[in-house]
């Protein structure tokens, strides 16, 4: 028994990659930051899946946040929780993005759904995979947030069976408002860019 389990352990290898080009600026929370020495940049629009809610998303990384996951086994899953600290409460903030036979998409955090198999040698853009939502009746409530750069917090729970990993970080990221036609144009061309790379 002991021995399978040795075994077992040797075939299974994961190696974490956590890359930020980091630039020159330092963030601090006691001194003011700027639009410029953010980590990313967020906006307002209608989330398409239920158009009930408003979805935050970048549209353009200033600084780019990429992990990458080496494994010999296919059995993982990942859980990414992220939150804008702010005053606004969030419906909904943590999304699945990767599973022992697929990737999964979480909605409102009951149901997932595939969107196809896992690579063994995979890199995650980690912003792609924020899920932050807020409530369709709080269009006034988030106006208090636009042009503000906040404390975005993320965390990425990883387990391979009874392997657990967990990484984390604060980034400020800056908040536009409501998308612009030419910002939703850069955000579909994030994802245009991923596609291609994959």
């Amino acid at each position: 028994m002991m021995q399978n389990n040795i075994k077992n352990m040797k075939k299974t290898k994961i190696i974490f990659f956590l890359i930020l080009f980091v630039s020159g600026n330092c963030f601090s929370q006691t001194e003011p930051v700027s639009e410029d020495s953010v980590a990313a940049k967020f906006c307002f629009h209608v989330d398409s899946s239920d158009f009930s809610s408003w979805s935050l998303s970048v549209y353009k990384e200033v600084i780019p946040l990429t992990i990458g996951i080496q494994t010999e086994s296919n059995y993982y899953t990942g859980f990414i929780h992220a939150t804008l600290v702010s005053n606004v409460e969030q419906l909904i903030s943590g999304k699945m993005f990767a599973s022992a036979r697929g990737n999964c998409v979480c909605s409102h955090a009951k149901s997932c759904k595939r969107t196809g198999e896992m690579e063994i040698d995979a890199k995650y853009h980690v912003y792609d995979y924020f899920s932050i939502l807020y409530d369709y009746g709080d269009s006034l409530r988030i106006k208090d947030l636009f042009g503000k750069v906040l404390p975005l917090e993320w965390d990425l729970s990883f387990s391979m069976g009874r392997q657990k990993q967990l990484l984390s970080g604060t980034h400020y990221v800056y908040i536009s408002g409501f998308c612009t036609d030419e910002q939703m144009a850069q955000i579909k061309e994030l994802k245009k860019g991923r596609e291609v790379k994959k």
